[in-house]
């Protein structure tokens, strides 16, 4: 037990030399970020995981003109993008050159002018280019994790049949964070073909994939903060099944409701191809409460 204790430590010693901490402030149900466009102007935003693109009002856009840091080639033309409510609306598409979020710095984003009354919104075309990123709800802080060792290939691991501790933790982990970034294909490379999943029985990962992406438009706001491992056990052959407790928050922007609480997962998880995957994913709730 003390050998595990001193390894989750180091884990977490690990993750936190590679992730930047940013402090949101809460206003209104959602949560705020400074950012910086174009080296210009600094900003609070909206953290918007349900929007399609970063979107900015009329007077800003125009501030950025004045600027002298929008050009004509950052003219995109009109498109037609989704908002977090549903609403298809078309307006002005432009690339903004760089966004500066914290200490990390993102370049070509892609962005909608509004009206004057337009929401500052950080959408998916800038949470995207900065994943892997998670929004701990209870501590107002998002968290940006480093990409400079290479990109992550899920669920990669050794082709040794053994289950560690490590790669369990690690794991986890990865699912938590590819889930709050709303990354549905990376989650997807983490389930097997074939699943127990929650009350549906055996289901097939196009099932899985249909039902999560149901959920992602219902919530288009979700986060969940991992909060310990209960209990790692010996399953069947060489599987591993883990408990973990999670806080969740969900949040709809057009029906402005919401519900958090805390939940059990239990996965159970077997080496396929030198792969962890998710052969079985249950779910209890402990306590829930609607905002």
């Amino acid at each position: 037990m003390k050998k595990l204790y001193i390894m989750v430590c180091v884990l977490l010693t690990i993750n936190s030399a590679l992730a930047e901490d940013i402090k949101l402030s809460y206003r209104g149900g959602v949560y705020h970020t400074p950012v910086t466009l174009n080296n210009a102007v600094r900003l609070e935003f909206v953290v918007d995981s349900g929007a399609a693109s970063v979107y900015l009002p009329s007077d800003v856009f125009r501030t950025l003109i004045r600027t002298g840091t929008i050009s004509k080639s950052d003219i995109l033309g009109i498109g037609k993008s989704e908002t977090a409510t549903g609403e298809v609306i078309e307006d002005l598409r432009i690339n903004l050159r760089e966004l500066k979020i914290g200490s990390q710095r993102i370049h070509n984003v892609e962005a909608y002018i509004g009206g004057n009354n337009a929401s500052l919104l950080l959408g998916q075309s800038a949470l995207q280019k900065l994943e892997p990123w998670s929004l701990n709800t209870r501590k107002k802080i998002l968290t940006i994790r480093s990409n400079s060792s290479g990109n992550y290939a899920y669920g990669d691991y050794s082709s040794s049949g053994t289950i560690t501790n490590s790669q369990i933790y690690t794991f986890i982990d990865e699912y938590i964070s590819r889930g709050n970034s709303r990354d549905l294909k990376g989650v997807m490379t983490l389930y097997a073909d074939h699943v127990d999943y929650f009350r549906a029985g055996m289901v097939s990962r196009n099932f899985i994939y249909k039902d999560k992406r149901k959920y992602y438009k219902r919530w288009p706001s979700m986060q969940v903060e991992f909060v310990k491992i209960n209990s790692i056990e010996n399953g069947y052959g060489n599987e591993k099944i883990i408990m973990y407790t999670i806080y969740f928050d969900v949040y709809n922007y057009a029906n402005k409701k919401g519900i958090r609480g805390k939940a059990i997962n239990t996965v159970i998880l077997k080496k396929i191809n030198g792969s962890l995957k998710i052969i079985s994913d249950k779910q209890k709730v402990l306590n829930r409460k609607k905002y």
